[in-house]
Parts: structure tokens; sequence; C-alpha cells
């Protein structure tokens, strides 16, 4: 892996001012068969997540047999896409390209937005979990933010997260990330409903309090009645005390208590007395935060954000260079 990330350096300095993302667009549109491109492009959908693809898998997603894809497209991906023995399993393969960080670029810059839909629903309905490499494709699929945020339209995102729990109907990781997708789209009280969900699943789960402390914030900050606000707020703060009680060094959770005691702070509904005593709150969980947890960044940050909000840009500019 160091010596791939050495190379793929190399290669950067050696383009002479030449784009190192557009020599690999060319590299890419220099694959004079379209079999060869639809290869190319279904590996790297797969690799730029570390991820490897099986063979038998690749013969379902492009819809021909594996002898012939060999046959076809041998010539034309040499050294572009790699194929390698699972194990000791004879005669199954899995194809990978040269490195996920190339993967990312041909994906990101050679595919059109409505092709990368097609693929992502056919490889997520195509994935097989009974096979270890196809779970771990699927937990990645699911988790990445990019892959799912890549999918243009929210009807599209929600029919990916329908088939993934179709497919896992008993996984609430699948429910986060399904809620956390509806949370970033806007769609605050579906999002809930979610991870409500998966909660139900697994009430034991620490992370999932802690993306429902995050719901309920959004939920504080946008709605506009101040009673059903501070509601919102109350169970975000109760959210985010429950994962606490799980794990008292959980910084993420420090962070979105100080986040929301700021965000009620800044309502422009909220009586200055009420704000100034939310403010003090916030910088009391932060205090605590700091002592107790290991990870402290992301509680610097938000206390410079307070800082800054109080104009106190010395105290900001501390608190950022200690989180840097």
């Amino acid at each position: 892996s160091g010596y791939l990330k050495e190379l793929l350096v190399v290669m950067r300095e050696a383009t002479e001012g030449k784009s190192f993302d557009a020599i690999l667009e060319d590299e890419y549109w220099g694959i004079k068969n379209d079999l060869g491109r639809r290869l190319y492009m279904t590996v790297c959908c797969f690799h730029q997540h570390g991820s490897y693809v099986r063979d038998e898998l690749l013969s379902k997603l492009l819809g021909i047999s594996l002898p012939e894809i060999y046959r076809q497209t041998a010539d034309w991906t040499e050294g572009v896409v790699i194929f390698e023995p699972l194990g000791r399993i004879d005669g199954a393969y899995a194809a990978r390209a040269r490195h996920r960080i190339i993967a990312a670029i041909v994906w990101e810059r050679c595919s059109e937005g409505t092709d990368q839909n097609k693929l992502v629903h056919d490889a997520l309905d195509a994935l097989n979990l009974t096979y270890r490499m196809d779970r771990i494709v699927f937990d990645q699929f699911v988790c990445s933010d990019r892959l799912v945020d890549g999918i243009k339209s929210l009807e599209d995102r929600v029919r990916f997260f329908e088939t993934a729990c179709r497919k896992d109907p008993d996984n609430p990781y699948v429910r986060q990330h399904y809620s956390r997708m509806l949370l970033r789209a806007g769609q605050e009280e579906l999002a809930l409903g979610q991870i409500n969900e998966a909660i139900a699943m697994r009430p034991d789960y620490r992370v999932l309090h802690h993306t429902k402390g995050m719901v309920l914030s959004h939920l504080a900050k946008t709605v506009s009645s101040r009673e059903i606000a501070r509601r919102r707020m109350a169970q975000s703060e109760e959210s985010f005390r429950k994962a606490l009680e799980m794990n008292s060094r959980d910084d993420y959770s420090y962070q979105g208590l100080a986040g929301l005691y700021f965000q009620w702070a800044q309502r422009a509904d909220t009586p200055e007395q009420e704000a100034a005593e939310f403010l003090a709150k916030a910088e009391e969980i932060i205090d605590q935060g700091l002592k107790i947890s290991r990870n402290r960044e992301s509680l610097w940050i938000e206390s410079s954000k307070i800082q800054g909000f109080l104009g106190n840009e010395p105290s900001r500019l501390a608190a950022l260079e200690k989180a840097v």
C-alpha cells in the first residue's frame, strides 16, 4: 500500500503540468472497447472503497459469460483491471483497479451520473450476502456518504436504502445510514423514523443514540414552533446523554450536546437571559469533554465557534490552534 502511494506521487510529478486526473481520463477513453470500459468502470465502482469484485458478480453485472469477458477485454484492460485468486478456492477470482485513488478518480470523472445511478443500484441488487466479500462491499456501499450522495435524486437514494433494508432487514446500521442520508436531504421527520427503527433493533448501540441526537437537534433548529422546538431540544439532549452513559469518553456526544446548547442560544426567539444560560451550558459541557475525552479536536472547534459568536477573537484563535 505504501509503495503504491509513492508510485502515485511519482506519476503526478512526472506529468509535467498535465493533470494526473486528465491522464486517467485519457487512459479510460483510450480503451476502444465498450465492454472493456464497462468492465473498468464496474471494477472502479467497487474498488474506490477498497473492495474487490468477484468475477461471477462481474459476469452478472455485465450480462456476459466469464470466458467472454476475459476473451474480449484482456488486451484492452491489461494492467488496468487486475484479477487475483480468491484464497484457496480453485478457479475463483476477484478484480480490482491498480489503486483505490485511481478507481475513485475514474468513477467520478469518467461516468455520467445516470450511468452511475444504474450501476450502483444494479450492484446493490446483485450482491449475495452469503459471500463474505459481497458482505464487505454491501457495508461499504451503505456507509459511504460520497457514494450515496452521488446518486442524483432523493427518490433514487431512498430506493437504494429500501433495497439495502430488504437485503439485510435486521441490520440497525443500514437504518442508521438511511436516517443520516435523509437528514442530509432535509427530511428530518423521516430521518427520525428510521433511527427510531434502528434503536428498536439494538438499543444498546451507542452510535445510534448519537445519530438520534443529531436528528433531533436539527429538528430543534428548523421547526418554527418554539414549544415543539423546545421539546425536540430536550429529546436531543436526552439522546446525547444516553450515549454518554454508554461511553463517558465519547467526544462526539460532548460535541453534539455543546452544539445543541449553542444552537438554542442562537435562536432568534430565545430570550437574552436564556441565551446566556445556554452558552454557559455549552462551554461547561466542552470543559467536561476536554477533561475526559481522548480525542479533543472536535471540542476545540466547537469552542472556537462559541468564542467567535461572543466576539472573543483571541480565545477563538487559541481554540483553533489547539484543534490543529
